[in-house]
């Protein structure tokens, strides 16, 4: 067990590309682990790492007061800047809990003192029991791949390092640490699975944690694989404010599962909350391939997932695009719509649209709408809209003359017989064309 905890952290800084410039915030509990990290950080002075350290009393155990002091020490005696959070979880306070209390303080802190990473702790063996704990509780590629090294803006660098490999160098250094007691009692899921499954299961497999974690890198690199399918497949999609649309066709051409996962990402995009069932993705992919009506419309966290036309939607509720009459009393008037983006008329010789004069009006669909067409006389627009997505109806645009004569509509074209100056319609911020998803 030789091996070089300072060096192993130097060569995982360059593989993020810091710099002295770099803000760190290091969680420290005073424990083995985090202790050797505030030590290793320490050590690398001629990198001149900007860093300050957190430690967290949760108020669960008595000697949580005592492990903050610990910290609080050290971080004096290298003259490095602690912040101590002070919890009242009480001792019934779950893991859970006790965790979301403190990765909470530690990003409030981050922000606050404009700090780029948190910097934790976890080693190898903690990577295998996170491994296992979500194989008990279900997961799938996503989750068994473990703790990344680097999660958004959360440094793992010691994933690589056993636990006994931390020790061996804290006495080896001569460096003290806290040992927390309640670590060698099973009152919390992790314990458990350390004391008590992972003993058994090693007298099946001495290597079982190197098992485990390997498990989690062919995970990582599966998903690596899947995600650059699924890239080419987003990348075929169109965004929307609110959502996002691909053809059905596009779908029709891929695996199942290759469905699943474009079902879970785009859910993961558009919602903050729930959870998404391996039932739930099935039935929608289901639907798909089969081109039915969804089971289900809105998945957890209010997703939507519907059909738009010959487009498979997937986000929030798309507004509602009417808009009442707006009076354009020259060409360079700006039209603000609800959510297609603003428009103005410019001058055209082969523009669509025919006026003979100004004033003229702008709006959505009403009932009754009808406009006049060569060879056809009155046609109802109900019957012409009907072509285009229920959801894109409304803001489908319909201009007319002061007397509420229709000169032309959109999807329908010029009224016949109107005659003038042309325009065409100039958008400067267009969200997305009706046209595209007329079926």
């Amino acid at each position: 067990m030789t091996v070089d905890i300072v060096n192993t952290l130097e060569l995982e800084l360059k593989n993020i590309s810091a710099d002295e410039k770099t803000g760190f915030l290091l969680g420290c509990s005073g424990g083995a682990d985090s202790t050797a990290l505030l030590h290793a950080f320490c050590s690398l002075i001629h990198l001149n790492l900007h860093f300050e350290v957190c430690t967290v009393n949760h108020g669960i155990r008595e000697e949580g007061a005592k492990d903050a002091q610990f910290v609080e020490k050290i971080c004096a005696g290298y003259g490095i800047r602690c912040h101590t959070v002070n919890g009242d979880l009480g001792v019934e306070s779950s893991e859970d809990k006790a965790r979301e209390f403190r990765h909470s303080s530690f990003q409030a802190i981050l922000e606050k003192e404009k700090l780029d990473y948190i910097v934790l702790a976890h080693n190898s063996d903690d990577q295998a029991e996170t491994i296992l704990m979500r194989i008990i509780r279900g997961t799938g590629i996503r989750g068994l791949k473990g703790m990344g090294k680097l999660d958004g803006n959360i440094f793992r660098p010691f994933l690589g390092i056993s636990r006994d490999e931390i020790l061996f160098w804290l006495m080896g250094n001569s460096h003290m640490w806290h040992e927390d007691i309640t670590n060698q009692k099973d009152i919390y899921f992790r314990n458990r699975v350390r004391n008590t499954l992972f003993p058994l299961m090693e007298k099946e497999n001495s290597g079982i944690k190197t098992a485990l974690i390997n498990l989690g890198k062919a995970s990582k690199e599966s998903e690596e694989i899947i995600n650059g399918v699924l890239y080419n497949l987003i990348e075929n999609a169109i965004n929307l404010p609110w959502g996002v649309c691909i053809r059905h066709s596009e779908l029709l051409s891929c695996t199942p599962a290759l469905i699943n996962e474009f079902v879970r990402e785009k859910w993961r995009e558009f919602t903050a909350s729930g959870e998404l069932s391996r039932q739930s993705v099935e039935s929608c992919t289901e639907s798909i391939l089969q081109k039915k009506s969804f089971s289900n419309e809105f998945l957890p966290g209010g997703v939507r997932i519907s059909w738009l036309g010959k487009f498979v939607y997937i986000g929030n509720e798309i507004p509602d695009g009417s808009m009442d009459s707006v009076i354009i009393g020259s060409p360079e008037v700006i039209v603000k719509t609800p959510f297609r983006g603003s428009f103005y008329l410019e001058e055209n010789p082969h523009g669509e649209i025919s006026v003979s004069s100004f004033p003229i009006t702008v709006r959505t669909r009403k009932p009754g709408d009808h406009i006049k067409r060569m060879h056809m006389g009155m046609v109802s627009l109900k019957s012409i809209y009907a072509s285009y997505p229920v959801k894109m109806r409304d803001s489908l645009l319909i201009f007319e003359e002061p007397e509420g004569k229709i000169i032309w509509a959109e999807g329908a074209g010029k009224a016949f017989g109107v005659e003038g100056t042309s325009y065409s319609i100039n958008w400067i911020d267009s969200v997305y064309d009706p046209e595209f998803f007329r079926m």
